[in-house]
């Protein structure tokens, strides 16, 4: 991610409670719904890209599946930290949806809501692809 994108995430007011407020609610039932859809049963290893302040990640968790949260904003990645219920996470961290390196935990399964606009590049988005 850029870093002019950075700087928007890091400004932006109320990013962490936006799936909870007006319409966005609505997105988030139906993302819920399509996860579970989808998703292998717990209990799950499950790695959220770009998983910004967590509020799918949490509610994985809460579902007893062992979410790894990774995310390139450093402020996202102290807002899911500075949660109560962080320690319900299996991991968090920084990094980039370019470079994922999970070998010491095999994921079942990799949860990228709303990042990979962040890379409009298509060599970003498949880099094992040669064009």
């Amino acid at each position: 991610m850029d870093s002019k994108t950075v700087r928007y995430y890091e400004t932006v007011k109320g990013e962490a409670a936006r799936l909870s407020q007006g319409s966005h609610r609505l997105e988030f039932e139906r993302t819920k719904e399509f996860l579970l859809r989808y998703l292998p049963s717990p209990p799950a290893q499950i790695l959220d890209v770009g998983g910004g302040p967590g509020a799918h990640a949490f509610w994985l968790a809460e579902r007893m599946c062992r979410v790894h949260l990774m995310d390139n904003v450093p402020l996202h990645v102290e807002q899911v930290k500075a949660e109560d219920s962080y320690e319900i996470l299996a991991g968090i961290s920084s990094g980039d949806a370019r470079n994922l390196n999970f070998e010491s935990a095999p994921m079942n399964a990799l949860v990228s809501l709303d990042s990979f606009y962040h890379l409009p590049e298509r060599s970003d988005r498949f880099p094992q692809c040669r064009y």
